[in-house]
């Protein structure tokens, strides 16, 4: 079996919840409910189908992606790789650097206190853009990273090696 990604997870656990309640709708004879747990059951399904396609087949972790219809970037040992193919060899690479960053901030569901004005967001996340240079002139742009300037350094130290 090979690794999964929570993100993945999320889709099946709540699917299968549902098809849980689908079965209670349809043995006390409820239709509507039946038919209406039982579609939104089917969109889980296939948004959890859809992701599991995006996963390289190999152990990766998480560069970049937003959204379940754009490319989702992911890295390992062997180099980058776009939705479940191979990307670019590290070999390939001579240079990766960061463009930009901006800070996405989530609300809380809670009432702001004054506490929270003394301390940093925890539900602020740095994104941004970065470059990756080959070493044939090519510059290629990967939007949607996650915390950019750790991802780079660590790229850098343990992989590019400079």
């Amino acid at each position: 079996m090979r690794p999964s990604t929570k993100s993945a997870l999320i889709p099946f656990v709540v699917a299968g919840f549902l098809t849980i309640l689908v079965i209670i709708a349809a043995i006390s004879s409820n239709i509507a409910a039946t038919g209406f747990l039982g579609f939104f059951a089917a969109i889980f399904y296939a948004m959890g189908i859809k992701i599991r396609q995006k996963e390289p087949k190999e152990r990766v972790e998480f560069l970049a992606g937003k959204g379940l219809f754009s490319s989702w970037y992911w890295f390992n040992e062997k180099g980058i790789w776009k939705d479940n193919k191979f990307f670019l060899q590290w070999s390939e690479i001579n240079d990766i650097l960061v463009l930009r960053t901006f800070m996405r901030h989530y609300n809380r569901l809670r009432t702001f206190t004054v506490l929270d004005a003394t301390r940093p967001n925890p539900e602020s996340i740095e994104f941004g853009t970065i470059k990756i240079i080959t070493k044939d002139g090519k510059q290629i742009e990967i939007n949607e990273v996650v915390d950019p300037r750790t991802v780079v350094d660590y790229i850098k130290k343990v992989y590019l090696k400079v």
